[in-house]
């Protein structure tokens, strides 16, 4: 079964915090009450998809549009 997470990041490269779906908070283990950025997401994603994820997110701050 697929799960769906969803988030908005006002300014991908601030730094700032991301609103973000309780799905998303559920599938990367996030407590309900805990600070959700960048240093705290990427700390939860797979080593082996650490860099893609780091590229996607600095595309993002550059250029806006998707993350994939």
């Amino acid at each position: 079964a697929a799960r769906i997470a969803t988030f908005d990041v006002q300014d991908p490269g601030s730094g700032g915090e991301a609103r973000v779906s309780r799905g998303f908070r559920e599938l990367f283990g996030l407590p309900p009450d805990s600070r959700c950025d960048f240093p705290s997401i990427l700390a939860r994603v797979h080593p082996d998809d650490r860099q893609a994820f780091v590229d996607d997110h600095a595309r993002l701050g550059a250029e806006g549009g998707r993350f994939m």
